[in-house]
């Protein structure tokens, strides 16, 4: 497309990681002519937009790259700003009774090797303002498909005589075997008027990433009181070394409770 002599290409973009194809043009031998700006160059934004983004990104790889505009490999604790202060974004029961939950949902995450199994049950109140994860169940154990339908159902009657509501159930859809016998055995169960057992539309891990991020940056992400192991999931929470913007996920970090909180 650039190929004739009066070819040119006007192009303008955020940051990515440092080894980013498009990083490595600019840096070539190309005629290029690259201005670099941060957000505050921009005069046609207003100072509380600005603001509001600034909350948002605070402390993390993407301040650096939407915000400042920088090259910026992503590295360290991914939710800095949770892991730094996990106690701010703690809920009591008596907190989340007023905010009003108006829907909720449930996130399944199955377990391979040398991972776990994973239950989440999330909140959203009006307008979906709010996103609360209000129930927790990690098992750690090597079980079979009839040991975790008993316990996932054990689960989702827990779910339904607390939060008085049916839901859906989203799970890892790369698992379509244990799919439908979670549905096979909620039916058979007569907790059929629970919940309805769905495939989870699975966003790439980066934009799990950054969606998370963005809320907890805008005070809209919560985790009740009490639920320590998912605590723990988001402050030990790493990058991988030397991979741009993936999760390490090699069993020394929970990345199972995480999956299915983010499926919820």
């Amino acid at each position: 497309r650039l190929s004739l002599p009066y070819s040119i290409c006007d192009g303008t973009g955020n940051p990515a990681n440092p080894n980013h194809w498009l990083k490595e043009f600019l840096d070539s031998k190309a005629d290029i002519y690259c201005q670099n700006w941060t957000i505050f160059d921009n005069p046609f934004l207003s100072h509380s937009y600005v603001d509001e983004l600034c909350k948002e990104y605070e402390g993390t790889v993407y301040y650096n790259r939407y915000i400042l505009g920088q090259w910026k490999m992503a590295e360290g604790v991914i939710y800095s700003k949770f892991a730094d202060n996990p106690s701010a974004f703690l809920l009591d029961d008596e907190e989340i009774q007023k905010l009003r939950l108006i829907n909720i949902e449930v996130g399944v995450d199955f377990g391979g090797n040398n991972s776990a199994h994973a239950f989440v049950c999330t909140g959203f109140t009006q307008g979906y303002a709010d996103v609360i994860h209000l129930e927790h169940k990690r098992i750690p154990e090597q079980i079979d498909s009839n040991e975790l339908n008993k316990q996932f159902i054990e689960f989702t009657k827990m779910v339904y005589n607390k939060y008085s509501r049916s839901f859906v159930t989203n799970c890892d859809n790369a698992e379509p075997v244990l799919i439908r016998s979670l549905r096979n055995s909620i039916a058979q169960s007569g907790n059929g008027n629970k919940t309805i057992i769905e495939n989870a539309i699975k966003m790439s891990v980066k934009q799990r990433i950054r969606l998370e991020i963005a809320l907890m940056g805008a005070g809209r992400f919560w985790i009740r009181r009490g639920l320590n192991e998912l605590v723990k999931a988001y402050s030990e929470a790493v990058w991988k070394k030397d991979e741009p913007d993936e999760r390490l996920d090699n069993g020394t970090s929970d990345i199972d409770s995480l999956d299915a909180s983010e499926y919820s």
